[in-house]
């Protein structure tokens, strides 16, 4: 926890990030009661409701300050890193090698950006609510049954993750590898054992068609392509972002030399965790190999699987390594313990001294906030008022997309007020005319330029 907290701490001075406020009023157009019922309706077209109840929450009580936002995706990091050692621990790793895959969770440069960028909410919920999902479940079935509340707290916690983010659609696959490889795939129980991952796969059916094909994929950059071609870049820059190395590195050569290892080392001997791993680290990513450019922070479900069997196999070599450094001369007094312990001190340190760098370097280098900081500035410094069902014109902004639209709407926090920018929408000399409000961006600055009704002001927010 102190490891996460010591290099996400310095995400509270960051601004907004390019999409936060993009998100923040999308959800805000729908309102709370749409966002309340979409939750249920698998089969409509919703963006991500769990996360609008993340923007919606925060911007009710703190309004535009980012702060507000960067300390409540704190102790939800730190949430996270406790399921990763929950989980580990379920599926059957020691004490100590759920430690350290939740120390690879905990701080990862190759995922820089999730831990301190608010628009990564939807992976970070949707991470935290599989992980869930799959403990309640793994730790009722080690008892044989599910329970009636159990099943319920399964489901609200599948829902969620699927009203979180698209990556929650492989969770019936590792159910199912769950019950095979922890439980066989026979038993006089089989047919009811395998009533709840069944019924979890309808419900993804349900989400499928409704949030993917019916809405997403509608979209460019959520449209797939099957292809070699796609798979084999995803699969590039995921070895790039889970190994640290530099962008473009990477070539074919190592990764097949890894997925050789890994599978040899998964699959050699029956032991389920390491075989669950390694099917986790197959399907997981399945919702994004297709997608074009997904990479770093979209990894955070796929990670999990990384680290518990990262753990796993550091920590049997440090075993060895330990017991060899207790034969020699120097070091028979100290024990195996003791051995082990300094071994194992000795790869924590490797990884910090290795990650942390790069970590600290990623902060340092964030800018795409600033432009979206300095425009917010302007808004409290002016802190423009208007009617009701008035039109509102910016003649210029610093933005290339849409986000001054974002950040009137959430300003002026009035769904009947109409937002254009000039340069997107362009009126007429006639129709400026008859606009209500116009705004101008000159020289860094946000100033009224007319209109038929007078800008009011009042104290700074």
């Amino acid at each position: 926890m102190l490891y996460v907290l010591f290099f996400a701490w310095p995400g509270l001075r960051l601004p907004f990030a390019g999409d936060d406020l993009m998100n923040l009023a999308g959800h805000w157009r729908a309102g709370p009661w749409r966002l309340a019922y979409s939750n249920f309706l698998l089969w409509r077209d919703f963006y991500r409701p769990m996360g609008g109840v993340f923007y919606l929450t925060i911007f009710h009580f703190f309004g535009l300050n980012p702060v507000a936002y960067h300390a409540a995706w704190l102790p939800l990091l730190m949430l996270l890193v406790g399921l990763v050692y929950g989980m580990a621990r379920t599926l059957g790793a020691s004490a100590l090698e759920a430690w350290l895959a939740a120390l690879i969770v905990s701080c990862h440069a190759g995922l820089s950006f999730f831990y301190f960028e608010v628009k990564y909410i939807y992976d970070l919920l949707c991470a935290i609510f599989y992980s869930g999902a799959l403990i309640c479940y793994a730790r009722a079935r080690s008892r044989e049954r599910l329970l009636p509340g159990e099943k319920v707290l399964f489901f609200g916690l599948f829902l969620c993750a699927l009203n979180s983010k698209e990556m929650a659609a492989t969770l019936p696959l590792m159910l199912l590898a769950y019950e095979f490889l922890y439980h066989g795939p026979g038993g006089g129980q089989s047919s009811r054992r395998f009533a709840i991952p069944l019924i979890a796969g309808a419900v993804t059916g349900v989400f499928l068609y409704g949030r993917v094909w019916r809405g997403l994929a509608r979209f460019q950059g959520y449209v797939p392509e099957y292809s070699l071609t796609r798979l084999a870049s995803f699969q590039q820059r995921q070895f790039q972002d889970l190994f640290l190395q530099p962008e473009h590195s990477g070539t074919w050569a190592p990764i097949v030399a890894v997925w050789l290892v890994v599978t040899y080392f998964a699959w050699r001997r029956n032991n389920p965790l390491l075989r669950f791993c390694w099917i986790w680290m197959v399907l997981t990513p399945l919702p994004l190999e297709f997608l074009e450019g997904r990479s770093g922070p979209t990894l955070a479900i796929p990670i999990i699987g990384w680290a518990i069997l990262g753990a796993v196999a550091a920590l049997r070599l440090a075993r060895a390594f330990a017991h060899d450094l207790e034969c020699e001369p120097g070091f028979r007094r100290l024990g195996p313990q003791i051995c082990l312990a300094a071994v194992v001190g000795l790869l924590v340190s490797a990884w910090v001294l290795w990650n942390g760098p790069l970590f600290e370097s990623k902060i340092q280098a964030y800018s795409t906030g600033i432009p979206t900081a300095e425009v917010l500035q302007q808004f409290r410094l002016l802190n423009p008022k208007v009617r009701a069902h008035s039109t509102v014109v910016f003649l210029n902004d610093p933005f290339d997309g849409w986000d001054m639209v974002f950040i009137a709407e959430l300003w002026f926090h009035d769904r009947t007020v109409t937002i254009r920018l000039q340069k997107k929408t362009p009126l007429t000399a006639a129709e400026l005319a008859r606009v209500d409000y116009l705004f101008d961006w000159r020289d860094g600055k946000l100033i009224p330029a007319g209109g038929t009704a007078t800008v009011s002001q009042s104290e700074h927010r």
